[in-house]
């Protein structure tokens, strides 16, 4: 399982680099200005690594797949990149009962998907 996201996570940072980005800002996400204020599940993680002094080694990346958006939290400290995927509302890919639908669009989100770094902000 381990050598699966890894694996996935190679593919991830080698993709994401070559992806044009041009159709998504890293303002805007969800249907909202500013994700991470004003999405309450996300600006909720956001605030508890903030209180834990942590929020320098997390990475928050909105993915656009089929008209569809994901926003992918990672804090550095995970064994994987893409193991902390969450639709808009919240909802997340645990990635320990995903089905093997919910796997399989996972992976395709992280080959296809257009992406924008959120945070860190740069």
């Amino acid at each position: 399982m381990k050598s699966f996201f890894l694996l996935l996570a190679t593919t991830i940072l080698l993709t994401a680099s070559c992806r044009d980005n041009a159709d998504l800002s890293p303002n805007r996400a969800c249907g909202v200005r500013d994700p991470l204020d004003n999405l309450p599940w996300l600006k909720a993680q956001m605030d508890d690594f903030r209180q834990k002094k942590q929020e320098g080694v997390v990475t928050v990346t909105a993915y656009e797949y089929k008209g569809q958006q994901y926003i992918v939290v990672t804090p550095l400290y995970l064994s994987c990149y893409f193991c902390v995927v969450h639709t808009c509302d919240g909802t997340r890919f645990d990635p320990g009962t995903m089905t093997t639908a919910q796997r399989e669009l996972v992976e395709a989100i992280s080959r296809e998907g257009k992406s924008t770094r959120l945070w860190p902000r740069s």
